[in-house]
């Protein structure tokens, strides 16, 4: 499999592969326009999730369901997450301790 890079929305839940992300030759979320950043691979970015937020048990899980998902409020889409896993996860908790 090869890897390419992978963006994901700065001010979005939005996250999916670099060439989806392409406007006038800068990374954006396809679906609100806003900034995107972008990690070596798919991969690399969920391992990136998962070492940064190590201290949140299933928030992994959580942003590998939003893939494709622009979701611009950060509380709606946990809202939402939870609603549809029945995990509880709130914004308090991805605040490093």
């Amino acid at each position: 499999m090869i890897d390419i890079p992978y963006a994901y929305g700065v001010h979005c839940t939005w996250h999916g592969p670099l060439l989806e992300a392409i406007s006038d030759g800068k990374p954006c979320c396809p679906y609100c326009g806003k900034e995107a950043l972008v990690r070596e691979s798919e991969g690399d970015f969920y391992q990136w999730v998962a070492d940064t937020y190590y201290y949140v048990p299933k928030y992994l899980d959580f942003v590998k369901w939003t893939k494709g998902k622009c979701i611009i409020n950060l509380e709606l889409a946990l809202t939402m997450y939870c609603a549809y896993s029945k995990v509880k996860i709130s914004p308090q908790d991805l605040v490093p301790f």
